[in-house]
């Protein structure tokens, strides 16, 4: 089990890192080979995402993994206030990304989830910003399949590497929504 754990926390260091690497003053392109890697990321965060929740929901870990867990996992998106579909609620609607990891914490057992059926497509290319839609079906544990979109943005950012500005190409997740 805290193998899993280091592994996910790994994989999410590795993920946030690979955001940050600097590239030349480019825009945004839209190669073959950009739009698949890009289509690729997208689908990828959505799962980082759950993967987060399940383990933001383990009572088996300390209250301070958790929260770090959870910390992580809000960095995931544009904001704080994305609005995000609540597992918790059986009326099946979405709230702020804040209020829905305050109820994570709060859980006294562990969720399951799986994001299965995934893609993703452009819906607003741009020079420094692109916007795409990901469609997926999301299971609670042995639950039906909920089928839901998300926006995920690839922004170009300009950011501060010690004494050296560059830009970088940063990706988000933005609001969820019911299909």
């Amino acid at each position: 089990m805290k193998m899993k754990v280091y592994i996910t926390l790994l994989i999410a260091t590795i993920s946030l890192c690979s955001a940050a690497q600097s590239l030349p003053q480019q825009p945004v392109t839209t190669s073959a080979e950009v739009i698949e890697a890009y289509s690729i990321k997208a689908v990828d965060k959505v799962a980082e995402f759950y993967n987060y929740v399940e383990l933001i929901t383990d009572p088996s870990l300390s209250a301070e993994m958790r929260e770090h867990t959870a910390t992580e996992a809000v960095k995931l998106f544009e904001n704080p206030g994305i609005k995000v579909y609540d597992i918790f609620s059986t009326e099946g609607k979405l709230i702020p990304l804040k209020d829905f990891i305050a109820k994570c914490l709060v859980q006294k057992s562990k969720l399951i989830l799986t994001a299965t059926s995934a893609e993703a497509r452009v819906i607003q290319p741009g020079n420094t910003s692109q916007v795409w839609l990901v469609k997926y079906n999301l299971q609670i544990g042995n639950t039906k399949p909920i089928s839901l979109q998300q926006y995920f943005t690839v922004q170009l950012e300009r950011k501060k590497f010690g004494d050296t500005v560059k830009n970088v190409r940063s990706t988000y997740l933005g609001n969820c929504s019911i299909k």
